[in-house]
C-alpha cells in the first residue's frame, strides 16, 4: 500500500579489458496500490464515520461507526442521496466493499411513526372509507389505524368522527364531542380538528415521544349522551309548568299537574296533541 525501492547489485567475472571482475547496480521503484477515498456523508444526521482508503482489488471493511438523527433510525448507506431518500441501501455499517472507485456513501434513514388506532367505543353505526364496520352499542371495535410520522406536518391530525370518505361514526341516543380519548370515557383528549406542526407534536399531545423510536396509541370516540327539553301544554286550559331537561336512556318523573281547565277533569299526559284531541 506503499511505494517502496528495490535495490540491486551484481558482480561479474571473466570481464574482458576491466580487469576481469566488476560490479554493476541498480534500482527500481515498485509503485503502491490504486487507492480510492470512501467518504460517508450523514444526510441530515450527525456522527458519520471518517473518510476510509479503498485499495485496489481489495476488499474494504467499512466502519461500525453509525450516524444518529433524531426522530429516524439508520438503515445503511446507499450509493447516492436520492437512493437514500427512497429508503434504500446497499451497505451495512461494519459490512464489507469491493469497488474499485472513489464513493460517497450516503445515510438511509427510516422516519419513526405514530400509530393512531381508532376504536368505536360502543358506537352503534361505523364504516371506513363507505364499507361499513361490525359494531354495535355493547362492543369497542378497532375501526382504523392511521400513522403519523415524526417530522411531517398535519394541519388537522386526527380523523373527524364523521367523515363520510373517511371515518364514520354514530351512536343512537348520543352526539360526537368532535375530541378522541385515550379511555373510553376520557383520558387524555386531543381534538379532530387541532393542527400538529409534526407528528412528534401528535404524540407528545397523547405523552408519547417519537425522538428514539416508534409509538402508538389507541384512541376512542367520545360520546355526549343527548339530552330533550320536555315541554308541557295546557291543551285548552289555563296555567305554567317549566319544562324539563331529560337525558337520553335515563327515567324521569313527569311534572305534577297544575293547569286548569274548566268544565274537564285532568286524566294525563299524551305526547300528540291532535290525536287526543281527535278521541276526545
Amino acid at each position: 500500500t506503499t511505494a517502496s525501492t528495490i535495490y540491486l547489485s551484481a558482480k561479474l567475472q571473466t570481464v574482458e579489458r576491466v580487469g576481469g571482475i566488476t560490479y554493476a547496480s541498480m534500482s527500481f521503484i515498485v509503485p503502491a496500490l490504486a487507492s480510492y477515498k470512501v467518504t460517508f456523508n450523514a444526510n441530515g444526521g450527525s456522527g458519520a464515520p471518517s473518510s476510509q482508503t479503498k485499495w485496489k482489488d481489495q476488499t474494504l471493511t467499512l466502519s461500525s461507526t453509525k450516524p444518529t438523527r433524531t426522530g429516524y433510525t439508520f438503515k445503511g448507506w446507499a450509493l447516492t442521496k436520492a437512493d437514500a431518500n427512497a429508503g434504500t441501501w446497499y451497505y451495512q455499517s461494519g459490512g464489507t466493499c469491493g469497488k474499485n472507485e472513489n464513493l460517497t456513501l450516503y445515510a438511509t434513514w427510516e422516519e419513526h411513526k405514530l400509530t393512531v388506532n381508532y376504536y368505536s367505543n360502543y358506537a352503534t353505526y361505523a364504516a371506513f372509507k363507505g364499507e361499513e364496520v361490525n359494531v354495535s352499542a355493547n362492543t369497542n371495535v378497532l375501526v382504523h389505524s392511521q400513522t403519523f410520522l415524526y417530522d411531517n406536518a398535519y394541519s388537522s391530525g386526527l380523523a373527524n368522527v364523521q367523515n363520510v370518505d373517511y371515518i364514520y361514526l354514530s351512536r343512537t341516543g348520543y352526539a360526537p364531542t368532535g375530541y378522541w380519548g385515550t379511555s373510553s370515557d376520557g383520558g387524555t383528549l386531543v381534538n379532530h380538528n387541532a393542527s400538529f406542526s409534526t407528528g412528534q407534536a401528535l404524540a407528545q399531545a397523547f405523552g408519547k415521544s417519537l425522538a428514539s423510536g416508534n409509538a402508538s396509541v389507541n384512541v376512542y370516540a367520545q360520546w355526549q349522551e343527548n339530552s330533550y327539553t320536555l315541554s308541557y301544554d295546557s291543551n285548552g286550559g289555563f296555567g305554567d309548568i317549566s319544562p324539563q331537561t331529560v337525558e337520553w336512556g335515563a327515567t324521569f318523573t313527569l311534572s305534577n299537574n297544575t293547569f286548569k281547565r274548566e268544565g274537564y277533569k285532568f286524566v294525563g299526559w299524551y305526547y300528540d296533541k291532535y290525536f287526543i284531541n281527535e278521541v276526545d
